[in-house]
């Protein structure tokens, strides 16, 4: 179920964000709101969903550039999420960047296995996620 931060919100524009939206799927109130927090300072446009049921919905009606996802939730968690938006035609192209307090390499390889294309362990610090986030919304070459 989507939390009242279920807004699109925006700052000031980046030239290095261009206003890309990024969808951040997160339980804890507290770390929503900084994540939020420091991908609009960057200029990022967002929008928040507090579970992977609740993620998966909204990433079906907004198509955002990125999602970045907590590993850990009640219900559905992050890889069962990620699996399911990768076996969908219109979705699977969306990058995830999984975010965890767990930092053991095991980890890092079910998020990889389950589709996230970068990992990213917390505490999450501000320089580090807008690397990751710039890195993973980077086009690809084939």
């Amino acid at each position: 179920m989507a939390t009242d931060l279920d807004k699109t919100q925006s700052s000031s524009g980046d030239q290095q964000s261009d206003g890309r939206l990024i969808l951040v799927v997160e339980d804890n109130e507290k770390n929503a709101r900084m994540i939020v927090t420091m991908l609009e300072s960057a200029g990022y446009k967002t929008r928040l969903a507090d579970d992977g049921h609740a993620g998966l919905k909204l990433a079906a009606e907004i198509k955002p550039d990125l999602i970045l996802t907590d590993l850990q939730m009640p219900g559905m968690d992050g890889l069962e999420m990620t699996r399911a938006l990768k076996q969908r035609d219109d979705l699977s192209s969306i990058p995830v960047l999984a975010v965890t307090a767990h930092a053991m390499e095991e980890h890092r390889e079910r998020a990889l296995a389950a589709g996230c294309s970068r990992f990213l362990t917390k505490p999450i610090r501000y320089k580090a996620l807008l690397s990751e986030v710039a890195d993973a919304l980077q086009p690809t070459t084939s």
